[in-house]
């Protein structure tokens, strides 16, 4: 929704891949961007994304920087053992 709302004329890329037992979702846009410090701390679609990911026994990154775009890097464990 995110997307949607904020990358109004851009590209958005969202891509996957398999690494190591490891399921990677990659998404990238070319939208306005933002200090993620800043939005992390104040938005709860940010804070979801972190969260859910750890559920998972996985880890969110995210890197975004006005005028730059935003990019998150989520990778989850395939192995079920790894999530315990």
């Amino acid at each position: 929704m995110n997307a949607e709302k904020y990358v109004i004329k851009g590209d958005v890329k969202i891509s996957f891949a398999e690494e190591m037992d490891r399921f990677f979702l990659i998404y990238e846009d070319n939208g306005p961007g933002f200090i993620s410090d800043e939005r992390v701390s104040q938005g709860l679609g940010l804070m979801h994304i972190t969260e859910r990911a750890i559920l998972m026994g996985g880890t969110a990154s995210l890197d975004s920087r006005p005028g730059k775009g935003t990019s998150w890097t989520i990778s989850i464990p395939l192995n079920k053992n790894d999530n315990q």
